[in-house]
This record gives structure tokens, C-alpha cells and sequence, in this order.
């Protein structure tokens, strides 16, 4: 067995210069020991970051680490709590005046004849606020974990694999629901609207979701797919597990090693202001863009979240939020005000979450830096507070953990097929009785999908032992190429026939 010790000597009073005076220094630093073996066992494959087992594969993983990031159960606890939160958001928009959701409550344009004496608010003008407040910071976080977990995964993977675990988790997913997760959405055709829809039968009305990629909530696994290819070449030249030769050839040109490039980020982000500052207006800047483009881009923000996803590659690299815990509370109080702030925001002038058209650039400045500036603060205030707060893994964070992917790409489906009839119904129509039928089937098929053998490896989990998915032709390939196959075919049936 061929083992490479790599122990970079840095002094400690160095490294103190470049991050702002604190005396706590980054473990990758002060205890950096990397092993590289060829023919031990992968790390234990059960870690709380994203991991497809590839039970096809007889090759052990090359990649092994003397001290890779501890687990960690708040970043369980709050991927569990987002994935439900996304589900809260998406129903509340069923409710919420002037949203572009495909089914709406009937009494949604009626918000000022339905009060009466002892209403002091419409609860309509809540909810759209609500819906605002989760817009600010719900999904950037997502994908600020991805970030983290990126650096956790890479302790594991090599490059090839890490590129194929990224296909199997998160692109077939995507192809699965063009082809059929999008089925469901077509039955808002029965749904009541509050606009008349054009004469048109239900063919004609799917054929229209069928005409181009169905990506619906998986746009956010396409994006992270995409963010995942683009920089893992750039990440794996400063990894500290990925420091041979093979290792770091897709950029032969970037040398510097982990220690300069923790060095870099602790002196970048490393104070409690630069922290908020740098990252913040970075943010802001990119939102106000954005929004005075307008369009698709002002409500799927790319740029914002690939400058997320980025953030949390770096901070992760250089633990930066340790080195800043006595902020935490300054950074999650300061967060929800200002995302507070955004939700006044859409309840008053409909901010970027209930319109798409391109705005001024005053507006979009104001908007763009309150979001900007907020969703910074939150999610890294919220991680630094629960970093504490759930210091221990609890028995259920794995079992949920494993229902949040087929939950997240099951639960609009749920909420739009059962609206199209509920809505039809007093009674049923509901927010609470929605909320618990909703949440109920939501949870059921999820469950479902986690105990079946096949049908998991299609919603991004691993394969179990017994299944015959993804197979080894190809190098496990095959289905990945039969779904892009069906999109193609689902797309030239719907336009030409």
C-alpha cells in the first residue's frame, strides 16, 4: 500500500494576521493530514452529505481522508425544515393575490369585499406576505448547503466519480419529471380560475406542457446540476483530498495549494463586517441586474444562486462561520428583518416573487439589496445559531433526510391535482384542509417511493441492493439516455402531431 502524507507547516501567528485577530485558526490548517490510499475501503457511505452509492461498481473509492468534516445534524435538521418549507410556499401561493401559480383560489381577486367588521387584515395580504419572507432565503439556502456539502462529498469522490454521482442525483431526476412527474400538473385544466381559459381542450391544453422540458420545482436540481459541472474542476485544484498530480490536471494552470486558498478566504470573509459586506453587496448587485432584466431570470435568479452555491463551497473550505459564532444571533435577527422587509415589499408594490416584468433601476436597487443583503444574513445566521442547538444526530434525521428529495419532487404535483378538485368544494378549499390532505398524501407516496427498489433511483436516491437500476451497461448510463431520449420524443409528439 502507496500512502502520500501531505503536512503543510504554517505558523499559527501567520494565519492569526489574515483573519481578522481571531486566535481560532481553520482545522484544514492547524491539523491538516491527507491520506491517499489505493486500495481501502471508501469512507463510510451512511454521512449525512449527498451520496449515491454505485452498488454496480466493484472499485473502491481512491479518496480517503484523515479528517474530513465531522457530520453534521443541524444541516439535516434544516434541509428537513426547508423541504417542508418549500411545500408551505408553494401552497400559499394558491392563495396569494396576482401569483402566476396554475391553480388559485376563487376568492383570491376578492380580498376587499370578504372583510368584514372584526377582520383587521385579509389573510390574503398575510399569506402573500409570508410568500415573500420565503422568498428572500428559502431556496438560496438550498443551494448554500449544496455548496457546503460540495466540499464534504469531494473528501470521498474523485473528480470522474463525483461528475457521475452528479448526473445520477440530480439530472435524472430532472428527465424523470419532464416525462412523467409533469403529468399531474396538467390536471389544473379542471381547476376554477380566476381568469377564463381560452377555448381549448385538455389535449390541447397539456400539449403545451409538453412542448419543451417539464422542469416545474426540479429547475432548482437542474441549476445545482449545472453549477456542479462548471466549478468542480476548479474546486478539486484547491481540495485538500485531491492534491496529486491526476487529481488536479483538468487545471493544470491554478497551483494554489488548500493552505493559500483557506488563507484567501479567511482574509476575504474572515471579519465579522467583510463577512456581511463583501458577500451581501455581492448579492445585491447581481439581484438588481436581475430585476431590471426582468423575465424568467428575475424569477429564477441565476447568477444570485450560483454566487450561493459558491459562498458555501468557500465558507465551508474555510470553516469562516466558526470563526465568527459570537455573531450569529446579530446575523439571523438582522436576516429576518430585512427579509421581513422584502415580504412588506410584495404585499405593497408585488416585489419580484408575483411579477416577472423588468422594473426601474431604483426599484430593482432597493429590491435587489434588501434580498440581497437578507438572504446572506439569514442563512448564514441560521447556520452558525443551529450549528449549537443540534450539536447531536437524532433518529430521525436519517429517515426524513432520505423522504426530503422524493418529497420535494412530489409535493406541487400533489398540491395541484388535489386543488383541481378541492377548489371546487367550500369546505375542502380550505388552507387547513389543504394543508393536512396535501401534507398527508405528500408524505405517503414519499415513504412509498423510499421502500420501493427501482423507483427510487429515479427520484435522485441511492439504488438498494436488489435493484437493477442503473445497471452497468454504459457505466450505469442507460437510463439517463432512455429519459433524454423520451423528452426528445414527448417534445416532437407535442409540436408536430
Amino acid at each position: 500500500m502507496t500512502t502520500t502524507s501531505y503536512r503543510p507547516q504554517l505558523k499559527t501567528s501567520d494565519v492569526s494576521s489574515h483573519v481578522n485577530g481571531h486566535s481560532e485558526i481553520s482545522p484544514l490548517l492547524t491539523n491538516m493530514q491527507i491520506s491517499i490510499s489505493s486500495d481501502k475501503e471508501p469512507a463510510d457511505r451512511n454521512s449525512n452529505h449527498e451520496i449515491v452509492e454505485d452498488k454496480n461498481s466493484n472499485r473502491s473509492s481512491p479518496v480517503e481522508q484523515a479528517k474530513a468534516p465531522k457530520r453534521r445534524s443541524d444541516v439535516d435538521a434544516i434541509m428537513i425544515i426547508l423541504t417542508y418549507g418549500i411545500f408551505l410556499f408553494h401552497l400559499c401561493r394558491v392563495f396569494c393575490p396576482g401569483s402566476d401559480t396554475l391553480v388559485q383560489h376563487p376568492d383570491v381577486t376578492n380580498t376587499t369585499s370578504t372583510e368584514d367588521t372584526f377582520t383587521l387584515i385579509s389573510p390574503f395580504y398575510v399569506i402573500s406576505w409570508f410568500i415573500g419572507f420565503m422568498h428572500v432565503w428559502n431556496m438560496p439556502m438550498f443551494f448554500y448547503l449544496s455548496g457546503r456539502n460540495t466540499y464534504s462529498s469531494l473528501f470521498r469522490r474523485r473528480l470522474r466519480e463525483y461528475r457521475k454521482e452528479r448526473v445520477q442525483r440530480l439530472l435524472v431526476p430532472v428527465l424523470f419529471m419532464s416525462v412523467v412527474l409533469q403529468f399531474p400538473i396538467t390536471l389544473s385544466y379542471f381547476a376554477p380560475h380566476t381568469t377564463a381559459l381560452k377555448e381549448e381542450s385538455y389535449w390541447e391544453y397539456t400539449r403545451k406542457f409538453y412542448k419543451r422540458p417539464g422542469l416545474h420545482q426540479a429547475w432548482f436540481l437542474l441549476y445545482l446540476f449545472i453549477f456542479s459541472q462548471m466549478f468542480v474542476c476548479r474546486f478539486v485544484a484547491t481540495h485538500p483530498a485531491h492534491q496529486t498530480p491526476d487529481s488536479t490536471s483538468c487545471l493544470p494552470t491554478l497551483r494554489q495549494t488548500p493552505q493559500e486558498f483557506v488563507l484567501t478566504v479567511n482574509w476575504l470573509l474572515g471579519g465579522p463586517v467583510r463577512f456581511v459586506l463583501i458577500p451581501g453587496l455581492l448579492l445585491g448587485i447581481l439581484e438588481t441586474t436581475q430585476n431590471v432584466i426582468g423575465g424568467y431570470i428575475r424569477a429564477f435568479p441565476f447568477l444570485t444562486y450560483m454566487a450561493v452555491y459558491l459562498l458555501g463551497y468557500i465558507t465551508a473550505a474555510g470553516d469562516t462561520e466558526r470563526l465568527l459564532d459570537c455573531w450569529a444571533g446579530w446575523y439571523l435577527y438582522s436576516g429576518v428583518l430585512l427579509s421581513s422587509l422584502y415580504g412588506v415589499g410584495v404585499v405593497q408594490w408585488g416585489w419580484g416573487v408575483v411579477e416577472r416584468s423588468s422594473v426601474d433601476l431604483l426599484q430593482g436597487a432597493v429590491e435587489g439589496f434588501t434580498r440581497g443583503l437578507g438572504l446572506w444574513l439569514l442563512t448564514t445566521g441560521c447556520l452558525m445559531t443551529t450549528r449549537t442547538r443540534f450539536s447531536e444526530p437524532r433518529d430521525w434525521h436519517s429517515e426524513y433526510r432520505t423522504l426530503a428529495m422524493p418529497f420535494y419532487l412530489i409535493h406541487l404535483q400533489v398540491i395541484v391535482s388535489y386543488s383541481a378538485g378541492a377548489l371546487w368544494i367550500p369546505y375542502i378549499r380550505t388552507f387547513p384542509a389543504m394543508l393536512v390532505v396535501t401534507s398527508f398524501l405528500s408524505f405517503s407516496l414519499s415513504y412509498l417511493v423510499t421502500k420501493s427498489t427501482n423507483l427510487r433511483y429515479l427520484f435522485g436516491l441511492p439504488p438498494l441492493e436488489e435493484s437493477w437500476l442503473p445497471g452497468k451497461m454504459l457505466g450505469g448510463f442507460v437510463p439517463v439516455f432512455v429519459l433524454a431520449v423520451l423528452v426528445g420524443i414527448h417534445i416532437t409528439l407535442a409540436r408536430f402531431v
